[in-house]
């Protein structure tokens, strides 16, 4: 047997489930801003990271170009190589190399962070029709 719910009992039943269905929803939807705006943070601090790894490297070939500017002998044959100056019966020859482009960044795979938001995703998606299959299922045993 059905028992009677009075109106103002199945008014506060519909304020209330639409009250929390909003917190419920916006909660979520933070949680999911939040989530991504870590990730990101988490793959621009790995570009910055590659990046500062490349000025260190550079740095150090600067430095090392700094010290071989002090030997008068390297100057003169930097002129000669850079700049096509040449000794008295010296014939110059200049060939020219191409440059190694780095792809590296073309390669990147999907990070443990998507891996772990998307895994949560699909699992809170298959909690919430699970919580409706159950509550019709016990909407048709009354």
């Amino acid at each position: 047997m059905k028992k009677k719910v009075s109106k103002g009992v199945k008014r506060r039943l519909i304020i209330f489930g639409t009250i929390s269905a909003v917190v419920i929803f916006y909660t979520l939807f933070s949680i999911g801003q939040n989530v991504y705006s870590i990730l990101e943070l988490n793959s621009q601090k790995k570009e910055l990271q590659k990046e500062i790894a490349l000025l260190e490297k550079k740095q150090e070939q600067l430095e090392l170009e700094l010290g071989k500017l002090q030997d008068p002998d390297y100057i003169a044959r930097f002129a000669r190589e850079n700049f096509l100056y040449s000794k008295e019966g010296e014939y110059i020859i200049r060939i020219e190399r191409e440059e190694v482009k780095d792809d590296s960044y073309l390669l990147e795979d999907i990070s443990q962070g998507n891996k772990v938001f998307i895994i949560s995703s699909f699992s809170l998606l298959i909690l919430i029709i699970y919580l409706m299959k159950r509550r019709k299922q016990k909407k048709k045993k009354k």
